[in-house]
């Protein structure tokens, strides 16, 4: 956040699972880290900014501008002290973007955090 711009006053920002990443309301501009999303045959979290300024004013963008930008991205957390966290530690949790098929097979990892601190 700048002290002389503040991102929330050009743009909104909305997340498809603010469960797991959100931005604090669409004013917020940063993402929080809330909780592990759904992963596997789930869809990645999309992350949305749009211009904040009146949508009969936005003609005059860019239609690409007017529309926003997205990203993708997972809700990966650390395992909390005496849990257990199955799949990747980055990414989508399962290894596979865009899903998981019957059929399919994967090598799945385990992190036991055994006491407060790293897990290992």
């Amino acid at each position: 956040s700048s002290a002389w711009l503040d991102p929330g006053a050009l743009l909104n920002f909305s997340s498809s699972d603010p469960a797991s990443l959100d931005f604090g309301g669409p004013k917020g501009g940063v993402v929080n880290l809330r909780d592990n999303s759904a992963g596997g045959s789930a869809p990645p979290v999309t992350l949305t900014a749009r211009p904040a300024c009146d949508p009969s004013s936005a003609a005059a963008l860019a239609s690409s501008a007017s529309e926003g930008a997205a990203q993708r991205a997972f809700g990966n957390l650390v395992p909390a002290p005496h849990d257990v966290d199955l799949g990747r530690a980055e990414g989508a949790p399962l290894g596979k973007d865009g899903g998981l098929g019957v059929g399919d097979e994967l090598e799945v990892s385990v992190r036991i955090q055994s006491r407060g601190g790293e897990g290992g």
